[in-house]
């Protein structure tokens, strides 16, 4: 246990690291690699770091100097009921606390993408409430916050937050450009409206780099090889609307274009920073055969960075029981 007060010996990446002037970046999730905090000191205490739990809500706030300087306790739907040293960044870092959604100190209220959230119930109705009349639509994580989290909204998920991911028992020789070979699983996960989407399983001892690529860690959570030529689809189903960048904010998508600005998705990344220009936008994500996420200037991510279309996720996740799992299955031609 970390008491406050204490100092660390070492982080871990499934922090968020806060640097120039106060702004949030997301540092290479999942992995638990330690690195050294000296490292990383810019000379200056501008820089923060969250430390969370297994629901991705932040309990400690450390300095520079590895040194403790906020923390929280929550209750189960995720009301701040202790906070040390309450007004440490106070109208300068927004606190990114309970599942790590930005919360609104002057109305209590979290930011959830799809709804604001004011614990215990969201403040609006789920937009498919109709296809589960046995819960209500302003219910959080079908009520058990405890084991489960609310995403930010990407394709189907089941009851317990997974994508729903249908096998076709089939795999397939895939090449990519920088000369690497596997074998992958094909199978299909699904847009909101039923549309199956093809992808790939890294189901093997295949080189870590093919378990998923820039579409799918922007889409898929990281967990599969998502094709360009499946994008158009996914977004079509999946309740995307086209936003300029001068409107963009953070969570958005950035889809890079080929020659020109109707051309195939060639890359995605999710906005993490913007000031409503390109010029001003950091994003989050991976390439092709790349293993680490990571976060760049948006101009610094394609080699036709204007060739682009600025995305926004709509709808809340569409949920399903096992029932509907078996009939979006049958419904994939094979």
């Amino acid at each position: 246990m970390l008491n406050v007060g204490n100092t660390l010996t070492n982080i871990f990446l499934t922090m968020r690291n806060i640097s120039n002037s106060f702004e949030f970046k997301l540092i290479v999730p999942y992995k638990a690699l330690p690195i050294n905090l000296s490292a990383l000191q810019q000379g200056t205490s501008s820089v923060y770091y969250y430390h969370p739990n297994h629901l991705s809500s932040s309990m400690y706030v450390t300095d520079a100097q590895q040194s403790v300087v906020q923390s929280f306790l929550y209750a189960p739907y995720g009301d701040i009921t202790t906070e040390y040293n309450i007004n440490f960044g106070n109208n300068v870092i927004p606190k990114y606390s309970f599942n790590a959604k930005e919360l609104d100190e002057e109305t209590g209220m979290y930011y959830y993408e799809a709804r604001y959230y004011a614990p215990p119930t969201f403040t609006s109705r789920d937009p498919l409430f109709e296809k589960y009349f046995w819960m209500s639509p302003y219910a959080y994580c079908a009520n058990n916050p405890v084991k489960y989290v609310d995403p930010s909204g990407r394709i189907i998920r089941d009851k317990n937050g997974n994508i729903v991911y249908s096998t076709s028992g089939k795999t397939t020789t895939c090449y990519h450009k920088y000369g690497e070979t596997v074998t992958l699983e094909i199978g299909y996960v699904f847009a909101n409206d039923g549309t199956p989407i093809q992808v790939f399983k890294n189901t093997t001892n295949a080189d870590a780099g093919w378990t998923t690529n820039c579409h799918g860690t922007t889409f898929t959570d990281g967990l599969y090889w998502l094709n360009n030529d499946q994008v158009p689809a996914l977004i079509k189903g999946d309740g995307y609307e086209v936003q300029t960048i001068e409107n963009a904010k953070k969570g958005d998508v950035i889809i890079y274009h080929g020659e020109n600005q109707s051309g195939e998705a060639e890359h995605s990344v999710t906005i993490t920073k913007t000031n409503g220009t390109l010029e001003g936008t950091e994003v989050y994500g991976q390439g092709g055969l790349e293993i680490y996420n990571h976060t760049d200037p948006a101009l610094n991510v394609w080699d036709n960075p204007t060739n682009n279309t600025v995305i926004r996720k709509t709808v809340p996740d569409r949920v399903v029981d096992e029932q509907e799992k078996m009939k979006l299955s049958e419904g994939i031609d094979q």
